[in-house]
C-alpha cells in the first residue's frame, strides 16, 4: 500500500466496545452503550495481572492510523494505577503472532507489539493539543482515584500499521505491566502496588478500542 497521507484515504475509525461479559470486542452498532453493564478486574500487586480482549475479522482488514482506548477504570484499596495496554495478533490456530522486526531494531527480538500506557492519576486530558483521534495528557496536577469513583482514561496507542486476515484475532491486553519488559525482570509500573485494578464495560462506563480500519468495502 502506498499513500500520501497517514493514515490513507478512505480509513474509518470504528469503536469496538470491550464486552467485559465475554472477553471480546464488539464493533460498531453492536457495540453501542446500552449493552449491559460489567466489569472485570486483575491484582494491583501482580505485575502479571491483566484482562485480555479479543476480535476475530470475517474479510482482510488494514488496521492503519491512530488507535485509542477509552477506559473507564476503578481502584479498590488503591487511589492510582499504571495501566499498560498493547495490542497483537492471533493466528486461526490461536497462537500469538508477535512483530520480528530483526536485525535491526532496539527490542533485539520478536515482541508483543503496539503499545500505550497511562497513569490513570495523570489522566487529565488538553482540549487544546488532543485531536479527535489522539488524546494528549495535560500532565498538570495529579488527580488519585476516590474510593467507588469510576474514571474515565483516555490513553493514546502507537501509530499502527497491521493486516489481518479473515480468520485472525486482534489481541488487546491491559495490565500492570509490558510483557516484553516483564521478560526482561525489569518494573515499570511503579503505581501498581496493591489493591483491586476494575474496568468498566458497557451501559453508561462502555470502554472501547478505536481502531482506524480499511478493508474491501471502503
Amino acid at each position: 500500500l502506498t499513500a500520501k497521507q497517514f493514515p490513507p484515504e478512505g480509513t474509518r475509525y470504528v469503536r469496538f466496545a470491550l464486552d467485559g461479559e465475554g472477553s471480546g470486542l464488539v464493533p460498531g452498532e453492536k457495540g453501542a452503550p446500552q449493552r449491559k453493564e460489567t466489569c472485570v478486574s486483575y491484582d494491583g500487586a501482580d505485575p502479571e495481572g491483566c484482562v485480555c480482549f479479543r476480535y476475530t475479522f470475517t474479510e482482510q482488514t488494514q488496521v492503519i492510523g491512530y488507535p485509542s482506548l477509552d477506559l473507564y477504570v476503578e481502584g479498590e484499596g488503591c487511589d492510582d494505577m499504571d495501566l499498560f495496554v498493547q495490542m497483537g495478533k492471533e493466528g486461526p490456530d490461536g497462537k500469538f503472532i508477535p512483530w520480528d522486526c530483526k536485525p535491526h531494531n532496539r527490542y533485539f527480538e520478536p515482541f508483543f507489539a503496539w503499545e500505550g500506557r497511562m497513569k490513570a492519576s495523570l489522566r487529565a486530558v488538553d482540549p487544546e493539543l488532543s485531536t479527535p483521534h489522539i488524546p494528549v495528557q495535560s500532565f498538570a496536577a495529579p488527580q488519585p482515584l476516590k474510593a467507588g469513583e469510576t474514571a474515565l482514561v483516555r490513553i493514546a496507542i502507537r501509530p499502527v500499521g497491521l493486516v489481518f486476515e479473515a480468520g485472525e484475532t486482534l489481541l488487546l491486553r491491559i495490565g500492570n505491566e509490558q510483557t516484553d519488559v516483564l521478560a526482561q525482570g525489569r518494573r515499570l509500573g511503579k503505581a501498581n502496588q496493591g489493591g483491586k485494578h476494575i474496568i468498566h464495560t458497557g451501559g453508561d462506563h462502555a470502554s472501547a478500542l478505536i481502531l482506524p480500519v480499511r478493508t474491501q468495502k471502503n
